[in-house]
């Protein structure tokens, strides 16, 4: 299902992995003509997600430091004619403050390393938390930071206790700070992380 569809019995059923959480989330408060940011382009879905959620006049900035993932997003882009919104950009996230101004309504991480691509190039904590840092300094107020971590493996578990302790240093009084685990799930399932600015 989409992002929150309608059952036929009318009951709207909870998302069902991090990622259509993520989704959900973000398109509960980016407005057609934002600015938004993916912060890891990956394959190009959130890329494209985003893409069409600010509409003709809003803007994407997706970040990878591998230009396979550029080339996978473009083209998920360009079979739906939405290159024209999105700027591609071949640099880490942890720079995204030279590319992008303030203010921006939503920013997407899916950390680890690229599907089906060169698993030694993965995200670590340090340059992702550059990024988050980066990030909040250019949300809008209510505008919110999704994150979806895999404790799958060594690198991806590190960046998801990491992050977990990491955003309890986050004053109250400016961000509410989520944390969804799948219970049922085994340990290594994908983690969601959110961020909103108060």
């Amino acid at each position: 299902m989409g992002v929150l569809e309608e059952s036929q019995s009318g009951l709207v059923p909870l998302p069902e992995s991090a990622r259509a959480f993520s989704h959900w989330a973000i398109s509960q408060v980016v407005k057609p003509g934002e600015q938004v940011i993916d912060a890891t382009a990956g394959n190009g879905y959130d890329t494209l997600f985003l893409a069409k959620q600010v509409g003709e006049l809003g803007r994407v900035f997706s970040f990878d430091v591998q230009q396979l993932a550029l080339t996978r997003t473009r083209e998920k882009l360009e079979e739906q004619a939405l290159d024209g919104r999105c700027q591609l950009i071949l640099d880490s996230h942890e720079h995204l403050a030279r590319y992008v101004q303030a203010p921006v309504a939503a920013c997407m991480f899916n950390l680890g390393y690229l599907p089906a691509g060169d698993r030694a190039v993965k995200t670590l904590w340090p340059s992702t938390q550059k990024a988050i840092v980066s990030t909040l300094s250019l949300l809008r107020p209510g505008g919110r930071v999704s994150i979806c971590a895999y404790p799958g493996h060594t690198e991806g578990r590190q960046e998801a206790e990491a992050l977990t302790k990491w955003l309890k240093t986050l004053k109250e009084a400016e961000y509410t700070a989520l944390h969804l685990v799948f219970a049922n799930q085994t340990e290594n399932a994908p983690q969601w992380f959110l961020i909103e600015r108060k």
